[in-house]
């Protein structure tokens, strides 16, 4: 995954604390890749939705597009 993918997301539970159906799935434009601070902490990526930009845990996410 890099910057510019296109990537859909399925998450239990969003990082706003906003509860999401597993059935749920958006699309986005990863803008950037963050860093996790320690070893226990999710990597996640910023992207672009049709809301707005938003984090999502990296290990949800999955390339649609190059």
């Amino acid at each position: 995954m890099k910057v510019g993918d296109i990537v859909s997301c399925t998450l239990p539970i969003r990082m706003r604390q906003v509860i999401v159906g597993p059935e749920s799935s958006e699309k986005g434009v990863v803008v950037e890749i963050l860093s996790a601070s320690h070893a226990k902490q999710w990597q996640r990526v910023r992207v672009l939705t049709k809301a707005g930009l938003e984090e999502w845990i990296m290990q949800y996410c999955e390339v649609v597009s190059k």
